[in-house]
Parts: structure tokens; sequence; C-alpha cells
């Protein structure tokens, strides 16, 4: 899967086929901060999730999607966190 990166972008996130919220990011960093929020306020632990950017007008939308993942146990996914958002940060 080729890496996403055509922001700012109106992102999408799904589970298991419903929409969950949608939200702005104007970068990766942004994405990726505002994506870890949504995770944790919501628990959305031991979960399968799809974001998509959605791209076109509102009456022609496509979907483009950024990334699929399975959201580890909380413990699991704050040490990962950790890991990605400085790497993030480094680049």
């Amino acid at each position: 899967m080729k890496k996403f990166d055509n922001f700012p972008a109106h992102i999408k996130l799904f589970v298991e086929d419903d929409v969950i919220t949608e939200f702005h990011a104007f970068s990766l960093k942004d994405y990726k901060e505002k994506l870890y929020d949504i995770i944790e306020g919501k628990e959305l632990y031991y979960t399968f999730i799809d974001t998509y950017a959605v791209q076109g007008n509102r009456y022609n939308q496509m979907l483009e999607e950024v990334e699929s993942f399975l959201v580890a146990s909380k413990k699991t996914w704050v040490k990962r966190k950790t890991i990605k958002v400085e790497k993030i940060t480094n680049e």
C-alpha cells in the first residue's frame, strides 16, 4: 500500500463499516495526534480501524484509504503510540 500524504484532508474513521467520526487534518502529524485522541477518548481498543480521506465535492465523493490497522490493548497501545509519535516528530 502506498503511503497517503495528500494533506490537508478531511478524514472519516470507520469501525466495522460504520463511520465513527470525521475530522480535518492539516498534516500527517496532525492526523496522527487527532486519531490517537479519538482512539483513547472512545476507548477503541481491540478494534479494527479504517481511515479514509474524502476526495471530491459533497455530491460526488470518493474515499481514498489512508490506513487500516488493529488497535491493541490499552497497555500495548500506549507503548506503540509513544514510539510512533516520537518517530513522526523526528521526521
